[in-house]
């Protein structure tokens, strides 16, 4: 009868320690994950020695950037630029700087592009400028932080002084690009070529250069889409003509530089543009 007893007290052991030990594998897969509701951490955005790259980087991701080239920088303090499209309505601008991107550089050195909503997906030295259509997708191949538009002064100020954080999510209203043809993309990519160089040109003009045989040689319908599209700041475009002339070395006056400003045969620019300009630089 002891007997009995005693190899039933060793089972009953034995069954404690079976439990026990399948409690402690059961346990140990979920301590190696972290505790209990924990995220793994997103891979850290990626470094690009040129925009190619991110170009690159981006087609390996599943969307494919086309007509992309390298170009002359636009954006203050860039090393490399590209411009593509996405598709034949959707113009893509992505910097390469040398040293880091901050929230302020993004805001201040965007291409102008009047009141149209913008976003840029930013990472340690690159952004990539495109519509809110994209931008999330953008950000899922590249990471990045999200910063949103749009690109005029009043925004730009506003939001670079602001210290709310800089990941800002695109809202879903955010109003999509109109559709292109072909042509009248290029006529985009052109007139925002002409807006950025700094010679200041009114509407009349860069019409006149988009539509012209000596200039880009467009039809007056695209041209005048591009230019609705881009919705050019033609007070800043006036004050970029009047440094141009000032610098010059000719000497102008106020009424003559006005004059210079309005004239068809000059800039075509109105008597309002033109009287904001030379208030600007100091006439």
């Amino acid at each position: 009868m002891k007997k009995i007893l005693k190899w039933g007290a060793i089972s009953i052991v034995a069954l404690i320690v079976l439990i026990t030990a399948i409690a402690i594998a059961s346990g140990g897969g979920s301590k190696s994950t972290g505790s209990p509701g924990a995220v793994a951490s997103s891979p850290a955005a990626t470094r690009y020695s040129s925009a190619q790259q991110v170009v690159t980087a981006l087609k390996q991701g599943g969307l494919a950037c086309s007509g992309g080239s390298d170009n002359t920088p636009v954006v203050s303090g860039a090393s490399s630029e590209t411009r593509c499209n996405f598709t034949s309505s959707e113009l893509v601008l992505i910097d390469v700087f040398p040293g880091a991107v901050s929230t302020a550089t993004v805001l201040s050195d965007s291409v102008s592009t009047g009141t149209r909503q913008i976003w840029s997906d930013v990472g340690p030295n690159w952004q990539v400028q495109t519509d809110g259509t994209y931008v999330k997708r953008v950000q899922a191949i590249l990471r990045g932080r999200v910063i949103a538009g749009p690109w005029h002064p009043a925004a730009a100020d506003q939001q670079s002084s602001s210290s709310s954080p800089s990941t800002v999510a695109p809202a879903t209203s955010a109003p999509a690009s109109p559709s292109m043809t072909a042509a009248q993309a290029q006529a985009v990519q052109a007139a925002q070529s002409y807006l950025s160089d700094g010679q200041g040109f009114s509407y009349e003009s860069l019409l006149q250069q988009l539509t012209s045989s000596d200039g880009s040689g467009f039809s007056t319908s695209d041209a005048t889409f591009a230019i609705g599209y881009l919705k050019p700041d033609w007070d800043q475009q006036a004050v970029d003509a009047a440094k141009n002339y000032l610098s010059d070395g000719q000497g102008f006056s106020r009424d003559s530089l006005i004059q210079q400003l309005t004239s068809s045969d000059g800039n075509g620019f109105t008597e309002a543009q033109a009287a904001y300009a030379v208030a600007k630089v100091g006439l």
